[in-house]
Parts: C-alpha cells; structure tokens; sequence
C-alpha cells in the first residue's frame, strides 16, 4: 500500500491503525506461510479444518459410511456389522438377563394359591418398589402365615422346618442382569410405573414355582 505524501493524511491513519507495543511472538512469526498473506484466512482454514476433523470422528463413532480420499466409499467392516447384528437379535430375544439351566426348587410354591388370599407382590417381596431387587421372602415373612397350618398341602410344614433349624429357604435364582447393565427394580416401579405382569407374566395364574427365567 503506498504511503500518504501529506503528513496531515499520515497522522490521521497512524491514529486509525492500533499500533503494537511488542513484537510478534516466535511461534506467530514463524507460522507465516507466505507474504501479505492475510491472517485471518489462516484463522479460518485451521477452523474448517477441525469442523471437518470432528464430523469424521463423529461419522466413524456412529458407524457412518466413510469416503477416501480417491473416491471411493468405504463402509464398515462386513465382519463387524454381522458380529453386531447377532448380539442385538440376541438381545431382542432373550432381553437383557442372562438366562441359565431349569432350576429344582426346594418348595413346590404356588404363586396362584397366594393370589388368591389377595396378597399383593410386595407383601412377599419386600422391596421391589424401593430396592435394586424384589428379594424373595425370608422365612420370618412365610411364618407370619405359616406358623400355624393354613391346609393340608404337604409342602407348608417343610417350611416350618426351615424356621426350627434356624436354616434360609435354599430357593435357586433364576435370572441375572449381564455385567454391562445396572438394573433397579425400584426405578422400573415408581419412576416407569410398570405391572409386574409386564415383566414376569401373569404370576397369579402360576401354580409351579419359577424354574427358569
């Protein structure tokens, strides 16, 4: 830009440019890439260069497809895709717990003969509105009941006999949540506002205690 000849015209400009009381830094000098380069098209370059950095990060997490360089599209690896798309049909059918082996139970149980004394789940499983899990009764809860025989099924005194030897109802647990899932009964309870039935199937028509999830 050549220079005004008028000093008045110079003064004027001098007062319009900021002027710097230091040099410029090693590192900015040095960044320089060309002369009368202007600095804010590098500013830009480098910002359109991280956007687009981040997109294709972003794409690659998500499983887009990528495009090289040269053209061509590169989609994710056949191999993985189907490794991913057997564990979700895997998890659709067997939902989130892992399931095991048909498991004997110490008591011929029936939900159905309960069900129909009108007690609720929570009054056996004491917190399944409030805990991680519904637990299953102890036998301090049976005996509230079953201190004094309520009939003639052979299975009821077989559980005053785990109160006199001091001894837990050895029941076998049926269903775990896999590792990677943290799991609340409470939550599906009071926040989601599910039926037990939603989850475990009408358990007042079962006259079988549970053997497998």
């Amino acid at each position: 830009m050549p220079q005004p000849r008028q000093p008045e015209l110079q003064a004027v400009l001098l007062l319009q440019v900021p002027q710097r009381d230091h040099a410029p830094e090693p590192a900015q000098a040095e960044d320089r890439r060309g002369a009368g380069e202007d600095p804010r098209l590098r500013v830009r370059g480098r910002v359109h260069m991280r956007r687009r950095v981040r997109r294709r990060l972003r794409r690659r997490a998500e499983g887009a497809v990528m495009r090289k360089p040269g053209g061509r599209i590169r989609a994710p690896s056949i191999t993985a895709a189907s490794g991913l798309l057997a564990c979700s049909l895997v998890m659709l059918a067997t939902g989130c717990g892992e399931s095991y082996a048909e498991a004997v139970q110490p008591l011929r149980f029936s939900h159905a003969v309960h069900a129909e004394e009108d007690m609720a789940c929570v009054d056996c499983h004491l917190r399944a509105e409030d805990g991680p899990y519904a637990t299953t009764p102890g036998v301090a809860t049976c005996m509230l009941c079953h201190e004094e025989a309520q009939g003639e099924d052979p299975e009821e005194p077989k559980v005053r006999e785990y109160a006199e030897s001091e001894q837990p109802i050895p029941w076998v647990r049926v269903n775990r949540v896999v590792g990677h899932v943290y799991f609340s009964h409470g939550v599906h309870v009071k926040l989601a506002r599910l039926d037990c039935a939603q989850c475990h199937g009408d358990m007042a028509a079962l006259e079988q205690p549970v053997t497998r999830s």
